[in-house]
């Protein structure tokens, strides 16, 4: 490569380069450049704050005005239910996220639950936003680069994760993914900025994040691998000494200490609680989702999976953009010759969620691979940065026009993307289920077939709507916990009689849903008894 100088990163294997000199105050030199680049600190707040400015913008007027089906939010009334009623949420419980929810809906913020926990999503995806253009100057300072162009190119970076069509499209909607991406991008930071020879005490916050990380976003351990090569890296194997693996060891146990409010609230006995977590044997059920084992590689062979592969690849690519990804390729090889051991971080992320995503099928699992797309955008950052330094060697005009030409071309696609996410104006998830609701005659047993109208149905009975129905999954009634709920949610109902077949001996009103959650119909199974003539 040509263009502006480099400064090698140096590492514990003392790689070094002809004429690269490193010093501890960061002022980089190499034969190529006679003057010292002098890298200002000012950007490293500035840019990612007015990351998170510009994306809350973009996000705010878009947001879902109340639990939604739009954007894959499916999920979004049972994560509601969970936080208005303090209870727990599908497995793995996500007992990180709901705290933060708690918290967060207590603050004096408009709307119903639901619109708060869209209003957490949004800032959750603009600090994630905001925290990966405070990542590219990390790299962009590695690579020996600076000023503006480094400023720039960090800051457009920030705006493309903000504007991709995936992380846009959580940001709207009651999700752990925009928080877990804020969870995961704060990990990469603390993680990218260890220094060589590192403290033990400068190792532990980033395990401490990463424990509280994987109650948010489970994914998170995907990043495991890499952040433990990186550590080895940079600090030898001293690393995996008794010392450094016991305080590891706790710091992350202190992380994942937010899984005791799973059996804590369990025990209370909340409206909404996915299995019991009460138990030893229950709790592992649920914080290891035992029950969606059967989606990994379910009847896929060899092919099958090779084209999920390609598949997801083609989706981070869409998501990165077409000059995303040519900077991202430029960005890898910079990276590579100043930091491999970064660089292995950060590939080892990507490539281990795409294979996650490519062997797990469950509905609607696209949004998995928001790691890939947010390294992606990393490594196009610290291309941009590359790119607009040679430019400056060509005059001060070329880094302009080329950041105006980056900017216009992120701008259209934002224009573009923008209406395909919007939610603003989605009420069909709240219309639906009252209608719904409205129809059952007194004491009726609604059974639904769709997460979407489960959750949708329990969120407005936590809001107080037609406590009197029973609203019964049609899946989770085949579980002996979900029984158990269901007899002490409502007392009267015969215990014998709550099964997948029994439902008919309760001398209720049964009605299915039926038509799908958009166009749900309540059919009549055993129909209200007629009155009695006279």
């Amino acid at each position: 490569m040509t263009g502006p100088c480099y400064a090698c990163y140096c590492t514990q294997r003392r790689l070094a380069w002809p004429g690269i000199n490193v010093n501890r105050e960061r002022t980089f030199s190499t034969t190529i450049c006679s003057t010292p680049v002098r890298l200002p600190a000012a950007s490293a707040g500035l840019v990612p704050g007015a990351v998170v400015l510009v994306a809350l913008a973009l996000y705010l007027p878009t947001l879902a005005p109340s639990i939604t089906w739009r954007n894959g939010g499916a999920d979004s009334g049972d994560f509601a239910t969970a936080v208005l009623t303090r209870g727990v949420p599908h497995p793995p419980g996500y007992p990180t996220y709901v705290l933060l929810a708690l918290v967060w809906t207590a603050l004096p913020l408009p709307g119903d639950v639901a619109l708060r926990l869209n209003l957490l999503s949004a800032g959750g995806a603009a600090v994630a936003s905001g925290l990966s253009a405070a990542t590219v100057v990390v790299l962009g300072r590695r690579a020996g680069l600076g000023g503006a162009g480094l400023g720039a190119a960090a800051l457009l970076a920030g705006l493309a994760l903000a504007a991709s069509p995936l992380l846009w499209s959580q940001a709207t909607i009651a999700e752990v993914y925009a928080s877990g991406l804020a969870a995961l991008a704060l990990f990469g930071l603390l993680t990218l900025s260890w220094e060589p020879a590192p403290r033990l005490r400068d190792v532990l916050p980033a395990v401490l994040v990463g424990g509280l990380g994987l109650g948010v976003l489970p994914q998170i351990g995907l990043a495991a691998p890499g952040a433990l090569g990186l550590l080895v890296a940079r600090a030898g194997w001293r690393a995996l000494s008794l010392q450094w693996l016991a305080a590891i060891l706790a710091a992350g146990a202190l992380g994942l200490g937010t899984f005791a409010y799973l059996p804590l609230r369990a025990a209370a006995h909340p409206a909404v609680v996915w299995g019991e977590p009460t138990s030893l044997a229950g709790f592992w059920e649920v914080v290891s989702a035992a029950w969606y084992k059967v989606y990994f590689l379910a009847g896929l062979d060899a092919a099958g999976w090779l084209a999920r592969v390609g598949a997801s690849l083609a989706i981070v690519g869409e998501n990165v953009s077409g000059p995303g990804l040519i900077l991202a390729v430029l960005g890898a090889a910079v990276l590579w010759r100043c930091d491999g051991a970064a660089l292995g971080y950060l590939l080892s992320l990507a490539i281990l969620t795409v294979l996650f995503r490519a062997s797990y099928l469950a509905e609607g699992n696209v949004v998995y691979l928001l790691p890939a797309v947010y390294v992606g955008l990393l490594l196009a950052g610290l291309g941009a940065a590359w790119l607009l330094a040679a430019a400056g060697e060509r005059g001060r005009r070329w880094p302009v026009a080329l950041t105006v030409v980056l900017a216009l071309l992120l701008a259209w696609r934002t224009v573009l993307v923008a209406p395909e996410i919007d939610a603003s104006n989605d009420w069909t998830a709240v219309d639906i289920s009252e209608r719904l609701l409205r129809a059952m005659p007194e004491g009726a047993i609604l059974v639904s077939d769709y997460d979407e109208t489960t959750f949708a149905l329990w969120y407005l009975q936590a809001l107080g709507r037609r406590p009197d129905v029973v609203v019964v999954d049609a899946r989770l009634i085949f579980r002996d916990w979900y029984q158990r709920q269901l007899v002490q949610r409502y007392p009267d109902l015969n215990p014998a009689a709550v099964t997948p077949s029994g439902l008919t001996a309760l001398g209720r009103p049964i009605y299915r849903i039926v038509g799908g959650p958009e166009r749900a119909v309540p059919r009549p199974v055993v129909p209200v008894p007629e009155p009695p003539a006279g």
